[in-house]
């Protein structure tokens, strides 16, 4: 099988970051990687079904099944595109001869989404810092050190004495 893996126009200033691209069937059984131009090529593939997906350093790219069967016109291909986060089928994948025929030649595979592979930090604000409660419990500490150091000794001495004398 020779297949071309196209992806959409909008999208090619991303492909730059990573063009050359692995592509599996059935989660390894049969590798393949892509050139710069986007085109792979399975060779020796039995007639069957297979889930072929595109292994991306910097995206998430769309799986699909594909049936692989041949006749005496040659060999066909249908495709059958699923989301790759849910692992379901488009509502409105009912494929058609004319799009089976379409996709012997070509497929369109769509990138879903940009990998994050760390989580995102919020901004640094003031509010966040006094919203949070150990903020309080340690301004009165602050402030308490801060105002003991200023009471007379004498006051200090007789704060002292006090719970002593009880």
């Amino acid at each position: 099988m020779h297949f071309p893996l196209f992806i959409q126009e909008l999208q090619r200033e991303f492909v730059q970051d990573d063009p050359i691209l692995k592509v599996t069937l059935n989660y390894g059984q049969y590798e393949a990687y892509t050139q710069k131009n986007g085109i792979f090529a399975f060779y020796n593939i039995p007639n069957g079904r297979y889930f072929l997906e595109i292994h991306s350093k910097y995206f998430v790219y769309e799986s699909a099944f594909i049936d692989v069967y041949t006749n005496n016109k040659g060999t066909n291909v249908s495709v059958s595109k699923i989301h790759p986060i849910s692992r379901q089928k488009p509502q409105q994948q009912q494929q058609t001869k004319q799009q089976r025929i379409q996709t012997r030649d070509s497929m369109l595979f769509e990138i879903i989404q940009r990998k994050d592979y760390f989580e995102k930090e919020d901004e640094l604000s003031l509010s966040q810092i006094y919203q949070n409660q150990y903020f309080f419990m340690i301004a009165i500490t602050v402030a308490m050190l801060f105002f003991v150091k200023k009471m007379p000794i004498e006051e200090l001495q007789s704060a002292e004495r006090a719970p002593q004398q009880q």
